[in-house]
């Protein structure tokens, strides 16, 4: 198990981003090197990540990305309230200091500790793409390459064996498809948790609830919880009281590679966003998951008081 993360995320939609980060501050075999924003209004990503590093008394560095894709099928998604329950409306609107990007830290960082990183992608992948268009060398620099994305079968069964394609583009890889391309042929090891199996990881509100009792951030993080749950329960799901914890998942995979169950496959993302089994290009495609063993250690991680 390799202990440096470096986490590429898009905090301030879904909440299992900003779950994700708080997992990695609690976990005591995590230590984020770097958190990287990406995919739309990253100045807004950035301020929601330092604020819950700000309330934990963290100093880890956070640096801003790439707003837009390299190329998508579905428009730049926003839900509109990014940032409330964390952030005051002037904290929201004041302006970021500008500081070295994403791509130029992934380039420089990796190649002076090469094989030292394990990368995290829980949101578009744009920075890592771009970094590897920039330097051909990098992907082969690269402890570890994690990856939420895609979908093989969406969203009821899962059975590669008698695989018939799946029949929905998955927002990660949705955000940009060419991106998602490139870290998929890619020549580092990488392990690909797609949504078929990131979507069995729900956690019921009533647990995350418990949040609310820790102070600052968990109370803050638990206020993101329920405006995105009200958010998709005006949307169509009335009954929504849990989160899937697809971004928590993907880093938990990284550290307790146990939780999954893998499968060397072959993988390609096509033309219009779809995950597909075939080509040349093998990964570790996730087909399993322990969820009780994966809820236990996510539970007893966010819960745990401080160190």
């Amino acid at each position: 198990m390799n202990r440096y993360k470096i986490i590429e995320t898009d905090p301030g939609t879904d909440v299992d981003d900003a779950l994700a980060i708080l997992y990695g501050l609690r976990s005591p075999d995590v230590e984020i090197v770097s958190l990287n924003m990406v995919y739309g209004n990253v100045d807004l990503r950035a301020k929601i990540t330092k604020k819950i590093l700000e309330l934990d008394n963290k100093n880890i560095p956070v640096y801003v990305g790439e707003s837009t894709p390299i190329r998508t099928v579905k428009p730049i998604f926003h839900f509109g309230r990014e940032g409330e329950g964390l952030l005051t409306k002037d904290e929201i609107e004041k302006k970021e200091s500008p500081n070295i990007s994403s791509i130029d830290f992934l380039v420089e960082e990796i190649n002076k500790n090469p094989g030292k990183y394990d990368l995290i992608s829980i949101g578009a992948m744009t920075n890592i793409a771009k970094a590897f268009l920039l330097d051909k060398t990098l992907e082969t620099k690269i402890n570890h390459l994690y990856i939420m994305g895609g979908s093989i079968s969406y969203p009821k069964r899962f059975d590669i064996e008698n695989y018939r394609g799946p029949n929905k583009v998955e927002h990660n890889v949705a955000c940009d498809v060419e991106a998602a391309d490139i870290l998929i042929r890619s020549k580092c090891p990488k392990t690909l948790l797609t949504y078929d199996i990131t979507s069995r990881a729900n956690i019921q509100l009533e647990d995350l609830s418990k949040l609310k009792e820790l102070g600052e951030p968990e109370e803050s993080i638990f206020n993101m919880i329920e405006i995105w749950n009200q958010y998709l329960r005006q949307k169509g799901n009335p009954n929504m009281d849990y989160c899937s914890m697809h971004d928590p998942l993907t880093l938990m995979v990284s550290i307790k590679p146990d939780l999954i169950k893998t499968k060397k496959v072959p993988i390609y993302v096509d033309n219009e966003g779809y995950t597909r089994i075939g080509g040349n290009d093998y990964l570790n495609l996730a087909v399993d998951l322990d969820y009780p063993k994966f809820k236990e250690d996510f539970l007893n991680t966010i819960l745990s008081k401080r160190v």
